[in-house]
């Protein structure tokens, strides 16, 4: 089974309604409201958030970049909808918190201790871990029903 070395908060946001998931957790149209600049900050469940407004950029990497893959063409990219993204990768302690257990052995290049990000973990265990924490959030009453972790798209 293939495991990635680490999952970023960078990519774990919280989502309205049903969207896609990724690797990591977002929150898309934010909670209460809407996050007025970027980098506004919150927090959910203890998992600390920042606002990324819609807006449009360029995704991929020019012709001329040194060891340029095919199929990585730059592109317009619109975000319709703002989000709130994780500022932290998760880290080993959070994951604990949420599943009970680490995802599975670590490895010589990432250290054990609940500040260190959690390692040796897959896709399927981070959307699972994305559903813990929305069951979490709406039992605290931190998150509404139609709102719900997930990992973000490459776009996000």
């Amino acid at each position: 089974m293939y495991r990635t070395r680490h999952i970023g908060w960078a990519g774990l946001t919280l989502m309205t309604g049903i969207i896609a998931c990724q690797a990591m957790t977002r929150i898309e149209t934010p909670l209460d409201s809407k996050g007025s600049k970027a980098g506004e900050k919150r927090s959910v469940v203890g998992i600390k958030l920042c606002w990324c407004p819609p807006g449009k950029f360029i995704m991929g990497s020019p012709a001329s970049e040194p060891e340029r893959r095919p199929g990585e063409d730059q592109v317009e990219v619109t975000l319709t909808k703002g989000f709130w993204i994780a500022k932290y990768e998760a880290t080993q302690g959070q994951w604990k918190r949420v599943m009970g257990k680490l995802p599975g052995p670590l490895t010589a290049e990432l250290p054990e201790g609940d500040n260190y990000p959690v390692g040796n973990v897959n896709f399927a265990e981070c959307e699972h871990f994305c559903s813990k924490l929305t069951e979490l959030g709406r039992k605290s009453g931190e998150l509404p029903k139609d709102w719900e972790f997930q990992l973000p798209t490459e776009a996000q």
